[in-house]
């Protein structure tokens, strides 16, 4: 694993309460230590590169702790639920990080990637010169799956949350967990569905730097 990469492990863990009652209080030692971090920030010059800052807190964290010391899954909340669910079931969830970027800024990128010289005689940057001055568009990032847990509360309803860790729910010692259905494997998931209330066109406009339109009643210009 990089070091820039955190661990995640997936699944349901029956506690007691005094086990809950622990888990509050490491999540509030979470916070502190979060919130030391932050003021450590403030200490550092804000001409500082973020690269250099980045390895200012390392320093840092090295001095403290072992090197090998995560930050993220330092200050990563512990969940736990207050009620026992009726039904538990882990799920894929694909998400896509939609950038907006004005048809001037996609023609400066543009611009750095290829060069002044062939700028001009570009197809991409015809494309974009032909959209209205200040258009917004999307530039779409890499689609990722995040594991959600959906809890089934009977009447009251169902519940979602994003998990990266064991949740903990109120348990006996020898109790049963409640109906649970396992997480499938990526590879089994069905192909993925086109939403009805997508704002962005279907197709591309530029498809080497996957920028997108929006629909001409979400278009918007600046």
């Amino acid at each position: 694993m990089k070091p820039e990469e955190s661990m995640k492990v997936y699944g349901v863990v029956g506690g007691d309460q005094a086990l809950i009652e622990l888990a509050k209080d490491v999540n509030q030692s979470k916070d502190e230590f979060a919130a030391a971090m932050q003021e450590l920030r403030r200490t550092i010059n804000p001409g500082t590169s973020r690269n250099q800052r980045g390895r200012a807190l390392r320093l840092a964290l090295e001095k403290l702790r072992d090197p090998r010391f995560h930050y993220r899954q330092a200050i990563r909340k512990i969940k736990f639920l207050e009620d026992r669910p009726e039904k538990l079931r882990f799920t894929w969830l694909r998400t896509h990080d939609l950038h907006r970027i004005t048809r001037e800024q996609a023609i400066e990128k543009l611009r750095k990637q290829i060069g002044d010289d062939a700028l001009q005689d570009s197809r991409d940057y015809r494309i974009l010169a032909s959209l209205a001055s200040g258009e917004v568009l999307a530039e779409v990032r890499p689609t990722n799956l995040d594991v959600h847990l959906h809890l089934h509360w009977g009447t009251r309803g169902i519940q979602a949350m994003q998990v990266n860790m064991p949740v903990i729910f109120p348990s006996e010692k020898g109790g049963e967990i409640p109906c649970f259905r396992p997480l499938i494997s990526p590879e089994e998931m069905g192909p993925k569905r086109k939403r009805n209330n997508r704002k962005i066109e279907d197709e591309p406009v530029l498809s080497g730097m996957n920028l997108y339109r929006y629909k001409s009643e979400h278009r918007t210009y600046v």
